[in-house]
């Protein structure tokens, strides 16, 4: 089995479908430039990872776009919701590697040095969690199928990390924290990432 594999979870570039709560107040054709400029920074930190990356898009399978240089496999989501789409992703990734990390596509500050700490931290701990000031998460790794995490969650609300927390303290396993970083979801989220704002 290969030692390292990183997942991307992506949306389809498409006007009003992503960013729907940032375009309620700054416009759908500016929340999509915003988006894609994420997608440019999430592709480019895991094109500078070493490690194999697969991409799943939420809608559709493009023929070319900007992951196709990185994505050493693609696929669609498959499930429900976000917990049934990512155990869905993480059961897929098991079938051939030992520790698989999942990150989004909506985090201005992600890096690759995010990444490896990532899987350094799989080396000694059950999960590794990336939070986000929100009380959410933008990465989630395992080094065993550990799906409980995604069962009977209310996605989407300020407590998705705390509850995910909760679940691995009752299943007496340990976990790992990288650095908190700013998931942008609505405007007051750009304070701060003005080049996003910026025309090219």
């Amino acid at each position: 089995m290969a030692p390292e594999l990183l997942i991307i979870f992506t949306k389809n570039p498409v006007l009003g479908r992503v960013k729907t709560r940032l375009a309620k107040t700054i416009g759908a054709e500016p929340a999509l430039k915003i988006f894609k400029k994420l997608l440019a920074q999430a592709a480019k930190t895991a094109l500078s990872w070493s490690g194999d990356v697969w991409v799943f898009y939420a809608d559709f399978l493009p023929k070319k776009d900007l992951w196709s240089p990185v994505a050493d496999k693609v696929f669609l989501q498959q499930g429900e919701d976000l917990g049934e789409r990512m155990k869905y992703a993480f059961e897929q990734g098991f079938k051939g590697y030992k520790k698989v990390v999942l990150i989004g596509t909506d985090i201005p500050s992600i890096s690759k040095e995010v990444i490896e700490e990532a899987f350094r931290k799989l080396e000694q701990k059950d999960m590794v969690l990336g939070p986000t000031y929100d009380g959410g998460y933008y990465l989630i790794g395992m080094n065993a199928p550990n799906y409980y995490v995604f069962e009977k969650m209310a996605w989407s609300t300020p407590t998705v990390l705390e509850e995910t927390i909760d679940k691995i303290h009752e299943q007496e396993q340990d976990f790992s924290l990288t650095p908190r970083l700013v998931d942008v979801d609505n405007e007051s989220d750009l304070v701060g990432f003005e080049w996003l704002l910026q025309d090219e």
